[in-house]
């Protein structure tokens, strides 16, 4: 995982391993990571980049992903963090089904973070900016 902070505009990027390179504890690790370093940084906004290598195999499905998804923003509350934006590298279809994960989350009582998913980087920093 790559980390870069931009202090001007308070987003930290992420740029996402290839997944088939982690076992599911580096994995976790992985997660814990990111979340001590949004807490650490005391970040505002979060910028995911994935790529079709990145994607993880043990949670390729919608339900799998929206598990993951709920523990790490479980895991980012009483932090700052106002807003997740991740660029997708799927296909049409695959981005339906994280479009519809993206609204059930932000339709969540109990999640304050807003998330979204994007296909273009610059779509996803305006929303970020906003």
């Amino acid at each position: 995982m790559v980390l870069n902070y931009e202090p001007s505009s308070d987003i930290l990027t992420v740029e996402w391993p290839n997944a088939e390179l982690f076992l599911l504890p580096d994995l976790k690790q992985t997660f814990l990571t990111l979340i001590e370093t949004v807490r650490n940084y005391d970040i505002k906004q979060l910028l995911i980049k994935t790529t079709a290598e990145s994607v993880i195999p043990v949670l390729d499905n919608t339900k799998d992903n929206s598990i993951y998804i709920r523990q790490v923003l479980k895991g980012l509350r009483g932090t700052r963090l106002q807003k997740i934006a991740r660029i997708l590298a799927f296909e049409i279809e695959q981005d339906k089904e994280e479009q519809k994960l993206s609204a059930e989350i932000n339709a969540d009582a109990t999640i304050t973070i807003q998330y979204r998913t994007f296909l273009e980087n610059e779509m996803a920093m305006a929303w970020l900016l906003e």
